[in-house]
């Protein structure tokens, strides 16, 4: 685990939004996760903490290209999901986890429309977990300030899920996901607050249902 720990910081140093993203990512995540199927709990967890950890290897000329990335550029970054997965399967930490957290990384940028990558997978062909984490992960990024644009509001980024189910989206999980994180009042309010982007939103110390296994990881 320390080397996949060591990873994921290395990729934090190279694009300063990774430094936090993989912890929000497995707070969206484990909500969803919690209510569609509790079981898959700490894979979630586990793969969302390491889903973007591939993006150590791809150049900063294109992880940090603030315009559109051309062709060669995308099959450089169409890889990191694939890397992700070499580096939890090398790793072996994860015990009969492993596998299952490895198949979550590198699926997490396919699409339910079969348009994703890096295998073009369609539907429940998809792992569940690697559902759950593709809606936790593009969730983040829209409420996230980026070079090239302002983060929106929670409720315009639902509104955006709902726009891409069927498409982007499982449009199961991501009907569930907009009751799950739009009814929560006060995940909502800390969003548009930015306390979950500086740190300071922390449901994990208050018991909330479906954080149980936030931050998992770090007992292995």
């Amino acid at each position: 685990m320390e080397e996949l720990k060591r990873l994921r910081m290395a990729a934090a140093r190279k694009d300063r939004y990774l430094e936090g993203h993989h912890d929000r990512v497995a707070l969206h995540a484990g909500l969803l996760c919690a209510a569609v199927s509790p079981k898959l709990a700490v894979v979630v967890s586990v793969a969302a903490s390491f889903h973007d950890i591939g993006k150590v290897v791809v150049p900063d000329c294109v992880l940090l290209k603030p315009g559109r990335l051309d062709e060669r550029e995308w099959e450089k970054m169409r890889m990191h999901p694939v890397i992700g997965e070499d580096c939890i399967r090398r790793s072996g930490i994860l015990g009969e986890l492993n596998g299952a957290v490895a198949l979550a990384v590198r699926h997490h940028h396919e699409r339910w429309d079969g348009a994703g990558y890096p295998d073009r997978l369609a539907g429940e062909d998809i792992p569940l977990a690697a559902r759950i984490i593709a809606l936790a992960d593009s969730f983040d990024a829209m409420t996230t300030d980026r070079p090239y644009r302002r983060a929106m509001a929670a409720a315009e980024a639902l509104r955006e899920v709902l726009a891409c189910a069927g498409k982007q989206f499982d449009p199961a999980l991501a009907e569930k996901f907009v009751l799950v994180t739009g009814g929560n009042a006060e995940l909502v309010r800390a969003l548009d607050a930015g306390e979950v982007h500086r740190g300071t939103y922390a449901p994990v110390r208050r018991g909330g249902k479906g954080v149980e296994a936030f931050g998992a990881w770090r007992d292995f």
